[in-house]
C-alpha cells in the first residue's frame, strides 16, 4: 500500500488488531521507502520510510545473538544450500548493522498504533539494491488499488455459504446434510490422529465408530438422506483434499492410509526424493513436489494420491529432517 493509507488506516470495528481501508479488514501491510531517519535501540531499530507519499514508523527488531556455527559445518551441503546459508548470515549482520540514510528498504509486518499514530511493526525487512524497484512499485500500486482495494470487500463464497447454512439452521432448527458430513469429518479426523495403531482403514471401519454413529443418526430429521458409508466417503475425500490427513490407497478397494502415523508413503517419498537426486538435474536445486507427485502416480499404490496430502507428508519429513527444502517446494533428501 501506499505509506498515507497505512498512516490512514482506522480500527475495523469488531475485529481484534485488524484495520480498514474502506471497508477491506487489513492485518499486515507491504511497504518500500527510503530511509530518512534512523533511532537504534538496545534491541531494535526504528525506522521513518519515506515513500513519497507519507513518512512511517518501522519497528525492526535485532536478531539474537545466536552462536552461527563453524563454517565447515557447511562444507558437506550442496552448493545452493551453503549459498542460502551465506545470504542468511549475510542477512543477519545486515539486520544487526542496521540500515543507513537513504537505503532503499522493503517492509513487511503488521500494523499497530502507538501514540495515536499507526506504525508497522516488521516481520520481514531487506534492504533493496536495485533501484528501479521503487518505479516498478509505483507502477504497480495503482493497479491493485483499481483491481481490488479500491472495490467493495466481499466475503469469500466459501464463507458465505457457511453463513447461510447457519441462518437456515437457525430458522428450521435442523442441521444440514452439509453439517453433519463436517462433524462426520472431525470425528474421524480426531479418532485417526489419537489412534496410533490405526495405519490403514477402510470407510465401513469408520461408520462403525461411536462417535459417527451418533453424527449420522443426525440425518433421520433430513427429507434427502445419504448411507453411512456414502458419508463417510465423501467426509474421507474432503480431508484428503483439504487437511492432507489421509490417503486413498488404489491397489486395494476402500482402503485408506492414516498419513498421521503410516510411514509407507512418507518411505515413497524419500525413495523417489532419492533416485531423482542421483540425477544431474535434480542434484543440486532438488525436486519439485509435482515432479514426486508425478513419480508417485506411476506406482500402484498412489496413482490418484492428491498434492494436499504429499505436502503434508513432505512437511513431516522436513520437521523430522528428513528432507530439505532447497526452494520454494523444491526438496532434497538427507538420506542416501
Amino acid at each position: 500500500m501506499y505509506i498515507q493509507d497505512v498512516l490512514a488506516l482506522r480500527l475495523y470495528p469488531h475485529c481484534i488488531e485488524a484495520f480498514a481501508y474502506k471497508n477491506h479488514p487489513i492485518h499486515k501491510v507491504d511497504v518500500l521507502g527510503v530511509v530518512v531517519h534512523v533511532d537504534e535501540r538496545d534491541r531494535c531499530f526504528i525506522y521513518a520510510i519515506d515513500d513519497g507519499t507519507g513518512v512511517i514508523s518501522c519497528c525492526c527488531w535485532k536478531p539474537d545473538r545466536g552462536h552461527s556455527g563453524d563454517e565447515t559445518m557447511y562444507s558437506t551441503l550442496p552448493v545452493s544450500l551453503q549459498k542460502k546459508v551465506c545470504d542468511i548470515q549475510d542477512e543477519e549482520k545486515q539486520a544487526t548493522s542496521g540500515y543507513s540514510h537513504g537505503d532503499l528498504v522493503h517492509i513487511k509486518g503488521k500494523v499497530k498504533v502507538f501514540r495515536e499514530v499507526n506504525e508497522i511493526t516488521a516481520l520481514y525487512h531487506a534492504k533493496v539494491d536495485n533501484p528501479a524497484a521503487e518505479i516498478v512499485r509505483m507502477v504497480e500500486l495503482p493497479k491493485l488499488y483499481k483491481m481490488c482495494y479500491d472495490k467493495p470487500f466481499e466475503l469469500p463464497h466459501r464463507v458465505r455459504a457457511d453463513l447461510d447454512m447457519a441462518r437456515e439452521e437457525d430458522t428450521t432448527g435442523v442441521k444440514s446434510c452439509k453439517r453433519i458430513l463436517q462433524e462426520v469429518g472431525v470425528a474421524v479426523s480426531e479418532h485417526l490422529r489419537t489412534a496410533p495403531s490405526v495405519r490403514e482403514f477402510t470407510a465401513s471401519q469408520m461408520c462403525r465408530l461411536a462417535t459417527v454413529t451418533a453424527i449420522l443418526a443426525q440425518q433421520q430429521s433430513l427429507d434427502e438422506k445419504q448411507s453411512p458409508i456414502s458419508m463417510v466417503t465423501q467426509a474421507l475425500k474432503k480431508l484428503e483434499e483439504e487437511a492432507g490427513t489421509v490417503c486413498r490407497r488404489m491397489e486395494a478397494s476402500a482402503l485408506y492410509e492414516n498419513l498421521n502415523h503410516s510411514r509407507a508413503l512418507k518411505e515413497a517419498i524419500l525413495n523417489v526424493l532419492v533416485k531423482e537426486s542421483q540425477k544431474p538435474k535434480y542434484s543440486e536445486r532438488g525436486c519439485h513436489y509435482l515432479h514426486i507427485l508425478d513419480e508417485l502416480h506411476r506406482t500402484a499404490q498412489y496413482s490418484k494420491l492428491h498434492q494436499t496430502a504429499l505436502l503434508h507428508c513432505l512437511q513431516a519429513l522436513e520437521t523430522q529432517s528428513d528432507v530439505i527444502r532447497t526452494y520454494h517446494k523444491q526438496y532434497l533428501p538427507c538420506v542416501t
